[in-house]
């Protein structure tokens, strides 16, 4: 499995069992938001948040899962040249 693969599958797996929430269908649809995984993370020492404005992103990670060499070439570098529909289609 590819690294951004093992990112969306981490993104959209991980959640507290015995915290229910109620999310609107149009939110289920996007994912969850920066501002709610930086929330969900808040006391996690490892997690990191870069924004790179020439790829007008932001990449949250965790340290102890990926290096910098690891994001720069494999999320960074295609993101950066990719147009905004070659971007969605990266992420299916």
């Amino acid at each position: 499995m590819g690294f951004i693969q093992n990112i969306k599958e981490f993104m959209f797996t991980q959640g507290h069992e015995e915290e229910k929430t109620t999310v609107k269908p149009e939110e289920e649809k996007k994912g969850p938001s920066l501002d709610h995984t930086l929330q969900e993370f808040k006391d996690c020492m490892d997690l990191v948040q870069r924004t790179y404005p020439e790829c007008k992103m932001n990449i949250v990670y965790l340290t102890y899962l990926t290096g910098i060499d690891e994001l720069t070439q494999e999320i960074v570098r295609p993101f950066s040249s990719a147009s905004e529909e070659e971007a969605e289609q990266i992420l299916l």
